[in-house]
């Protein structure tokens, strides 16, 4: 998914530390996202969804990318690829995007951030969550599923 780039008029950008809490928690259409206390509070909680972790482990450094088309040798499209832009901050080019959602319960996250502290932390917490015995068993419960996909075959293997 191509990112866009963080300006400092974006309105949720924040102190003197940039970070652009891009979504966190289920809401609206226009409604406010939840500070990162709140993020804080259901990692302590809630189990992350292990399908994130084919993502990048929940965090990566924050770069732009564009989508292109790609074409075999006789000019056939065959699908597309993604081209790193570079990163989001000019000046900052180590900046940390944080991203992913909760296992059962709906309050995804995306978080930019290129405050060092802000990054230990919410590496630390997140670390702590992938530990636990809920996530291990969410992890257990989504691999049983792929496996009930496949055994299904290849229809419920893109479907489901």
């Amino acid at each position: 998914m191509p990112k866009t780039k963080v300006l400092a008029s974006d309105p949720y950008l924040l102190g003197p530390s940039r970070i652009l809490i891009q979504g966190n928690g289920s809401k609206w259409a226009g409604g406010r996202e939840d500070p990162l206390s709140k993020l804080f509070e259901r990692l302590e909680q809630c189990p992350l969804d292990p399908r994130w972790e084919e993502c990048g482990e929940f965090a990566w450094i924050a770069h732009d990318s564009i989508r292109r088309r790609q074409y075999d040798d006789k000019g056939t499209f065959i699908g597309y690829y993604y081209e790193d832009a570079g990163p989001i901050y000019d000046d900052a080019p180590y900046a940390v995007e944080f991203c992913g959602n909760f296992y059962g319960v709906s309050a995804g996250f995306s978080i930019v951030t290129d405050d060092p502290e802000i990054v230990e932390v919410l590496l630390e917490a997140i670390h702590k969550n992938q530990q636990s015995p809920a996530y291990q068993q969410a992890k257990i419960e989504v691999e049983n599923r792929r496996r009930e996909r496949e055994a299904r075959g290849p229809f419920y293997r893109r479907c489901g």
